[in-house]
């Protein structure tokens, strides 16, 4: 994620990035899941969009990121300010050997605190 124009980068090892998706089996999301893996941390984030196994540009459903533990972190967003909210998706390859990548940009509310959110993701599909 980029917010406000600070970078708060999740990668896979040492974090753990995980993808639901029920368009595997008939169902119509797909969810993203990270969380920190440094000690003394509470650094989570989960985002929710509208999918149907392809690429193209889909209804965002849910964004929470959770950096209440990370130095000079926001803190809790959870609230997307931006109205019809999307996600660009730009890959979706096979199960188990491929990756879903994306990005979309919206504006969110932090504690009361309106802050832009800039979030480019490449998870592998399980």
């Amino acid at each position: 994620f980029l917010i406000d124009g600070t970078p708060y980068v999740y990668a896979s090892p040492p974090d753990n990035i995980f993808l639901s998706d029920s368009t595997a089996a008939g169902g119509n999301n797909l969810s993203v899941f990270a969380t920190r893996q440094n000690s003394g941390t509470t650094s989570y984030s989960t985002f929710r969009f509208q999918s149907n196994g392809t690429t193209g540009v889909f209804p965002l459903q849910h964004c929470m990121i959770n950096l209440n533990g990370t130095n000079g972190g926001p803190g809790v967003g959870e609230q997307i300010l931006t109205p019809n909210p999307t996600v660009n998706v730009t890959a979706f390859g096979p199960p188990v050997t491929g990756f879903v990548e994306g990005n979309f940009s919206v504006q969110m509310n932090f504690g009361g605190t309106p802050k832009n959110v800039v979030c480019t993701f490449r998870v592998r599909r399980g």
